[in-house]
């Protein structure tokens, strides 16, 4: 990818995040990226290629912080789901434009990339916490729901919510939940 495209990129996901689909268009992307129209479409060819390539270069970035956040090797002393939900809080703010799209938008590509992450993590917290008697793809979206309105709220500058104690509060109450399914 050449630094024009890379431009045009980070523009398009900013605008669809913003304004939606629908919404964002072309010459504002154009605009927001510093370039005209013409080079939008000579880089990209149409409004949808443009939307489907911000969508698969973000999911391939998301995808590789979940490899990471899944790779990292933990000592018997760290609190697994603590570190687990504070991760995929980190995640999704980090890649927050591209998870409002995934969550606005009616799109194959977002809901296959959405079902995967459910899936992926409520894999990964069975293994975690098995014979927890849950539905783990439900507390997989839990979680992910849960960081993404908490991380929505903080951008807002929501001030009925206080972040740092109501992270610390749904870890507190997810872990206990957990406890007394066993």
């Amino acid at each position: 990818m050449d630094k024009t495209e890379k431009k045009i990129l980070d523009a398009a996901l900013k605008i669809f995040a913003e304004r939606g689909y629908d919404g964002a268009k072309t010459k504002l992307i154009a605009k927001e990226s510093g370039f005209t129209e013409m080079t939008l479409f000579r880089k990209f060819g149409s409004k949808e290629n443009l939307f489907h390539t911000v969508l698969m270069v973000n999911y391939d970035r998301i995808t590789a912080d979940i490899v990471q956040i899944f790779s990292q090797p933990l000592d018997e002393s760290q609190d697994l789901l603590k570190f687990l939900i504070e991760a995929v809080i980190e995640m999704e703010d980090k890649n927050f434009e591209y998870v409002k799209i995934l969550i606005t938008e009616n799109h194959n590509t977002s809901e296959t990339v959405l079902i995967n992450g459910v899936n992926n993590l409520g894999k990964f917290l069975e293994t975690a916490a098995p014979g927890a008697g849950i539905d783990y793809k439900v507390l997989a979206f839990n979680i992910m729901a849960f960081a993404y309105f908490i991380i929505f709220n903080k951008r807002q500058g929501c001030p009925f919510v206080d972040y740092e104690v109501a992270v610390q509060e749904f870890i507190k109450y997810t872990t206990q939940c957990l406890k007394k399914m066993d």
